[in-house]
């Protein structure tokens, strides 16, 4: 597996600048997106219908993947609410938590949340895309295309597998945003200009997506 500690200072900013000028500048996801980083009524069904469209904006109900409808999307959530209230709650944040120590929380989350229609052998990228949206101060979105041809080696079938990669994926986010906190807050602070980094874990993204504009 590859790791972000081969990116310095000076290609964080080159990657993020590529990444705003040439990743999806008036997609229609961007535009859901920031409007779901400013709601505050968490967990409400409103702010749960829009973080269900937020995720087809992002291609999650297409193509190797199908979510499941809304009403079974929405209680699969409202099921898990307890533990995903106690994470939000903490406002845990990647550059300075504990990791280790949230592990088996965000497992289970990963393991129970029945997200998907039926029995899809990744969910991957669909549950880091979720999780991040869920946590957006500590869970980086993930895919194919830009996260998976970085931390190279396929997804496992098994989902115990699948969280086991999620989690090394993860810790090497968090390495790197600890190392370079201060360039990646700078980021977000730009936040007005560059729509897509509302937050640090999706500063991390852009900077993957940079890398391969």
């Amino acid at each position: 597996m590859r790791s972000l500690k081969e990116i310095n200072e000076s290609q964080i900013l080159e990657y993020l600048d590529a990444a705003d000028k040439n990743y999806r500048p008036y997609d229609p996801g961007r535009y859901l997106y920031v409007k779901f980083c400013q709601r505050d009524d968490f967990l409400s069904d409103e702010y749960i219908e829009l973080l269900y469209i937020v995720l087809v904006a992002w291609g999650m109900n297409s193509r190797g993947a199908k979510l499941n409808g809304f009403d079974k999307f929405r209680s699969s959530l409202l099921n898990n609410k307890e533990t995903i209230q106690n994470l939000r709650e903490q406002d845990l944040r990647i550059e300075s938590i504990d990791m280790d120590g949230k592990q088996e929380q965000l497992k289970e989350l990963f393991t129970s949340l029945e997200l998907m229609e039926g029995d899809r052998t990744s969910r991957f990228v669909t549950y880091s895309k979720t999780l991040h949206l869920l946590f957006p101060n500590l869970c980086v979105p993930m895919d194919r295309k830009y996260t998976l041809s970085f931390y190279t080696s396929n997804v496992p079938k098994a989902l115990d597998r699948q969280f086991e990669k999620y989690w090394k994926i993860m810790k090497d986010m968090q390495s790197f945003a600890k190392e370079h906190a201060e360039a990646l807050k700078q980021a977000v602070d730009n936040k007005e200009s560059q729509k897509w980094d509302q937050n640090i874990p999706k500063v991390i993204d852009s900077i993957l997506i940079g890398m391969k504009q």
